[in-house]
């Protein structure tokens, strides 16, 4: 590495399969060309070091590199530039295709031509001169702010380890191309790779600071990296801002990036403005809603409004590229595909190779200069991205406003595909909310040092895998077989840290819960074969109490139907619901069937990992057989337990009611072994209607569930995180689960995307044993109006037990349940806490915290823990629909 720290030349190698147009049409197609005097050592002799790694993709790992050919040559500057000259002219002609001025240019490049056969490169550049000075003559035209750009994904077709050599490379690159070309601006978004380039390339990072400093080079985004939107948790959104803007205001000084930068991300959360408006940024760019498959998005630029009615300025590069070529055709077609081009006269050129890094190639280089105000193209300037928005400002008063997600009607496949991923994800998440409620806890009341480094620490590593080729499904199988078991390895450190809390506390012999919870909570747990009553306050720790007194019993019949007080089940032969009555408000649920699996053929597509085919349900899915069952009661719980087999899998699946309880519970275990198959478990159930309400982050949003528009139709498969609910108003159902993404909730089917088994680029996606539990849960009222949001988070963070004797007071609670306490953390940058709530509801909602530590002052926030001029001072505040705040707590004299 420090060896190649040197060679700051030295471009991404490409594979023929990975050239794009720029390295076609460069003068060094299919060469590295690297000048002499930047690998000749201080003796004179020419070092040259090629960084290569074998990554396991499409060759076998015993195949042999060579280097083929190496020589030194000599360039002949005339014809160079003559060459570019002439190609510049050439692309402004096709451009211009059909009109007077490109007949003019053929006329003038075939005289180049002529003169430079006969006279020379030189006479032949002078021909062409007038062409390439001609001013630009259309003022009406869009003028476009160019940065170059190198995107990067952190894992793809490669591991993560070769992204860490890709950041370097592409570094290089990018310093040699700046002391190369003047004027050019590169744009970096990840501090990720600034952070490994940092620790791994100093010196090369050294250097990267100096541009910075010097301009040259763009502190773009925001976010640690560039992460999904979609399965992403809420909190998880926001501390990427908080590494990620931390990172820049420490390393560089820089404090004002104001741009949420996400151009490849698939899709767009509807509570995202308010995220990005609260951590500092004014902006969004993404291009990604351009690859939308049946309906071409609105608009390029518009004002993205939130749940909550924040805005921000959103852009798309209306060429849909984010690695554009710069050339005449990409700058027409910026042009050409311009919704708003009538009244906006600015657009954003993001141009260079990217997806695995490299940058601007020479060819962008060479025409970009020649073409900035030529005529026959867009007026184009070399500048920033920041830049370009601040331009874009002052057409905002007419520009369209969009309200909500950004959905992405393509690559749904990927709220499914890598089913441990994202166990693991949301298993992390929770646990990291947990260890920072009881941190903060021990912290204040008991001044245990805050484990700010370990933290710190889990949660990088946990926003890295949130990128959006990891967490979705769309890598490599390395990269999984790489994250899963570092995920199991930061999750045991964090219950290490949290078992070490409970040892410093009392100690005594004593069956205690622990609930992580913004709700008070009273439920049946069996630990160490023995039932235990658990009433345990919001946020608090308490010990809890054995009972053999189960009310009124759950019991079970001959043919294995089971029930309790309040819920019936009846099975057919096959162990599917077909009757689910509730006994207390006299419902029956089970319209044809409720919790059937089944399975679809799920064929190789291109995008074979992310995308389902839309059709899939065309052909009748498959259905698992049952070979065996077994009923039986347990305590406060009965239990039926089903063994299903599908070709060469197994499904086990134990449904259980609990006593006293309405919600059905289905723990399964799928020991998966199919190719191209998708399971999936359905319902249809008696109770319907047009919108489904779905689980999002700090929120939930509403979908229709009908299939009579074209934008009806493309939301086939939707996310949601915890649950989402269905029903008429005034009675519901609904399916919650703790590590499922995609459903399906269309014309009377509840629908939800077990696992897949995709072959590229992972050919072994998902085969294996799964764990997973889900329950459905009926209530009177909407999910707002009801104990839906609650039953979601018990159900995601089950109650912590321990034989140790814990003791916590309710830390916070909130005194409507509409507005719920989020996170507890201790503040980033003083001695204090930190308090994050958010309206759950539509509808405006007023609310008191009510703490169970000692302050002595309140101050409002941002989402980053800037005080907010004007803020609230007080815990009693009125919450506007969806809306989120963050309350800093201090006491005198710290």
């Amino acid at each position: 590495n420090e060896a190649f720290e040197e060679i700051v030349g030295l471009t991404d190698v490409r594979f023929v399969t990975e050239t794009n147009a720029p390295d076609l049409a460069s003068s060094v197609s299919g060469k590295q060309c690297v000048p002499l005097e930047r690998v000749t050592d201080e003796d004179g002799n020419v070092v040259i070091y090629v960084d290569a790694g074998n990554n396991s993709m499409k060759v076998k790992a015993n195949k042999k590199a060579a280097l083929r050919c190496c020589e030194i040559c000599s360039v002949d500057r005339d014809t160079y530039e003559y060459y570019y000259d002439y190609l510049t002219l050439y692309l402004i002609e096709c451009a211009c295709a059909g009109t007077e001025y490109a007949k003019e240019l053929d006329i003038v490049l075939k005289r180049a031509f002529c003169c430079y056969k006969k006279d020379g490169a030189a006479c032949a550049r002078t021909v062409l001169a007038p062409a390439l000075t001609a001013a630009h003559e259309d003022n009406d035209d869009v003028a476009m702010t160019a940065v170059g750009h190198a995107h990067l994904d952190l894992a793809w077709l490669w591991p993560i380890r070769e992204s860490l050599r890709k950041c370097a490379r592409t570094v290089a690159t990018a310093l040699y191309n700046i002391d190369k070309y003047d004027g050019f601006i590169m744009g970096f978004s990840q501090p990720q790779q600034m952070e490994w380039l940092k620790n791994k390339y100093p010196r090369l990072y050294s250097r990267f600071k100096e541009k910075v400093a010097e301009g040259r080079i763009e502190l773009q985004g925001g976010m640690w990296v560039e992460c999904d939107c979609n399965l992403s948790g809420g909190e998880s959104l926001i501390r990427q801002f908080a590494y990620g803007k931390a990172f820049y205001e420490e390393e560089f000084g820089v404090d004002g990036v104001r741009t949420c930068w996400l151009p490849d991300a698939f899709g767009f959360n509807a509570q995202l403005p308010q995220i990005i408006k609260g951590c500092g940024c004014d902006w969004f760019y993404t291009i990604k809603l351009s690859w939308n498959t049946v309906n071409d998005f609105p608009h390029r630029s518009f004002v993205w409004q939130g749940l909550d009615g924040s805005e921000v300025l959103a852009h798309m590069s209306p060429e849909g590229n984010y690695n554009s070529t710069a050339s005449p055709l990409a700058l027409q077609a910026n042009d050409r595909k311009y919704k708003e081009r009538d009244f906006v006269k600015d657009a954003l050129l993001v141009y260079g190779a990217g997806d695995g890094g490299g940058g601007p190639a020479e060819f962008c280089h060479e025409v970009l200069r020649r073409v900035q105000s030529v005529k026959g193209v867009n007026p184009t300037t070399r500048g920033t991205a920041h830049s370009f928005f601040e331009k874009l400002e002052k057409y905002r008063a007419k520009l369209p406003v969009y309200s909500g997600e950004l959905y992405l009607e393509k690559h749904q496949g990927t709220f499914t595909t890598q089913a441990k991923n994202k166990l693991m994800n949301r298993k992390m998440e929770i646990l990291l909310h947990n260890v920072e409620l009881q941190a903060a806890y021990a912290y204040w009341v008991h001044g245990k040092e805050y484990p700010k480094k370990l933290l710190d620490k889990v949660w990088k590593e946990i926003l890295l895998y949130q990128f959006h080729d990891i967490l979705p499904g769309s890598s490599i199988g390395r990269v999984y077989k790489e994250s899963l078991p570092r995920y199991e390895y930061l999750y045991q450190k964090l219950v290490e840290y949290r078992l070490k809390l409970i040892e410093e506390s009392d100690g005594s012999e004593c069956v205690s819960a622990i609930n992580g919870t913004p709700f008070d909570r009273k439920e049946w747990i069996k630990y160490n074969d023995k039932w235990y009553i658990a009433q345990v306050p919001a946020y608090s720790a308490c010990p809890i109490s054995q009972s053999d007194d189960y009310g009124d019993c759950p019991v079970f019949d001959a043919d294995g139907n089971i029930e309790n007080g309040k819920i019936k089940l009846k099975f057919n032969k096959n162990g599917v619901i077909v009757s689910m009555y509730d006994k207390v408000n006299g419902r029956e649920l089970c319209d044809k069937y409720i919790n059937k699996f089944v399975v679809y053929y799920d064929p190789k597509t291109r995008y074979n990992a992310w995308d389902i085919k839309a059709d899939y349900m065309r052909g009748e899915p498959d259905k698992p057989r049952l070979t065996k069952s077994r009923t039986f009661r347990d305590g406060a719980m009965v239990m039926r337990q089903n063994h299903y087999k599908y070709g060469s899998s197994t499904i086990v699946q134990n449904i259980m009611l609990c006593a006293g309880d309405c919600a059905v519970r289905f723990e399964t275990a799928v020991n998966w072994k199919e190719t191209n198959r998708m399971l999936r478990v359905e319902s249809r159930p008696a109770v319907f209607g047009d919108c489904v309400t779905c689980d999002i982050q700090f929120g939930s949003v509403k979908r229709s569930t009908r299939t009579v528009s074209s934008t009806e139709r493309a939301q086939f498969e939707i996310p949601a995180h915890k649950y989402v609910d269905i029903g008429d108003g005034s009675y519901g159902l609904a399916l919650i689960n703790d590590c499922k993404y995609g459903y399906r909730v269309k014309n009377g089917l509840l629908s939800m995307n077990l696992l897949r088994s995709p072959v590229f680029p992972d050919k072994k996606a998902d085969r294996g044993v799964h764990n997973f539990s889900y329950c459905l849960y009926p209530h009177k009222g909407d999910a707002e109006n009801s104990d839906v949001i609650k039953r979601a988070y018990c159900f995601n963070n089950p109650l912590g037990i321990s034989d140790k004797k814990m003791e916590m007071p309710c830390v916070v609670s909130s005194d409507n349940e509409k507005v719920i306490v989020e996170t507890v953390k201790k503040a980033d940058r003083c001695d204090g806490l930190i308090v994050r709530a958010y309206n759950a509801s539509q509808t405006e909602q007023k609310a008191t915290l009510t703490l169970g530590v000692e302050y002595d002052e309140v101050t409002e926030c941002d989402l980053l823990e800037n005080p907010i001029v004007g803020g609230e001072r007080e815990l009693t505040a009125v919450y506007a629909p969806f809306k989120i705040k963050t309350f800093l707590l201090t006491r005198r004299g710290k």
